[in-house]
């Protein structure tokens, strides 16, 4: 099975104590199978936006889980995709490209609650050739 990007939408949802039950057995199915990945820009995203409280839990979780590589290969497809956004006349998030780069860049499935993540990822399925093949769910 796959690894599993956790967008910054995902993990917020998994560490509200009210949060969404099925995002938060999800997430946990994840993180105990060894299965789900942060980025850096998602531990950045999550850091810059939490409480005392939700640090203990990020602490936790970095120190169970990897960290998919935001590298040269990375930053190339979500300018690659950015540049075919806009000659089709789409224009998305700088931050959310980068995720949905980072997953398909790595090889990783990715999981999140954002419907912005979601018309990058059927933007890219689209033009399927030029992008590295990625499941979002």
């Amino acid at each position: 099975m796959a690894s599993v990007l956790i967008d910054t939408s995902a993990w917020i949802e998994a560490m509200r104590r009210q949060g969404d039950e099925a995002v938060r057995g999800r997430v946990r199915a994840l993180v105990i199978e060894g299965r789900a990945r942060f980025s850096d820009w998602i531990r950045l995203e999550l850091w810059a936006g939490v409480g005392e409280a939700e640090r203990r839990w990020i602490r936790q979780m970095e120190s169970a889980v990897e960290t998919a590589p935001t590298d040269a290969p990375v930053w190339d497809l979500a300018r690659r995709l950015a540049g075919m956004a806009r000659s089709q006349g789409a224009t998305f998030l700088a931050p959310d490209l980068l995720v949905a780069a980072c997953a398909r860049a790595n090889g990783l499935d990715l999981y999140h609650r954002d419907a912005h993540l979601k018309s990058i990822m059927e933007f890219a399925d689209r033009f399927g050739r030029q992008f590295a093949p990625s499941r979002a769910f």
